[in-house]
């Protein structure tokens, strides 16, 4: 199957491995052609995280499927912010991080996602912009955020 790895830098890493190879497998193949420890990797398919024992034709991955290569962080903790059209932000968090302070780092990665205009949605519920990230059930090891126009 081809791919293509999203790295958070932007870069995009295409590979062609067997259907049966495993997600441990692609991620030596990350860390050889990015110098990424394939222990801080993530995989990320269909919004989920992937099993490293598990081959991509057992994970139901496509030819040509676009995955996601997160790092995992040695603190604090990393949020995915989705739009309803699928797009994907990922923002690295703190103790001391808002949710004000999330939406302007997703500005800083698109500008049409204006602070003022920016919902962000957790389990149904509207975060307000002065409420700490940790302060608002976010503790999931990867929490997904929906985010709204206004």
């Amino acid at each position: 199957v081809s791919l293509q790895l999203k790295l958070v830098n932007g870069a995009t890493v295409a590979v062609s491995v067997p259907s049966s190879s495993t997600v441990s497998a692609l991620k030596k193949i990350v860390a050889e052609k990015e110098s990424i420890p394939v222990e801080k990797q993530r995989i990320i398919y269909a919004g989920k995280e992937l099993d490293d024992a598990s081959t991509l034709a057992e994970s139901e991955v496509e030819s040509g499927a676009q995955m996601f290569v997160v790092v995992r962080t040695a603190k604090g903790l990393q949020i995915h912010v989705k739009t309803l059209k699928d797009r994907f932000f990922i923002i690295n968090a703190d103790q001391t991080t808002t949710v004000l302070d999330v939406k302007h780092r997703v500005a800083e990665q698109d500008s049409q996602w204006e602070v003022t205009r920016q919902r962000m949605i957790f389990q149904g519920k509207e975060l307000l912009d002065s409420k700490l990230i940790v302060n608002c059930g976010l503790h999931d090891e990867t929490p997904t955020v929906h985010l709204v126009m206004r």
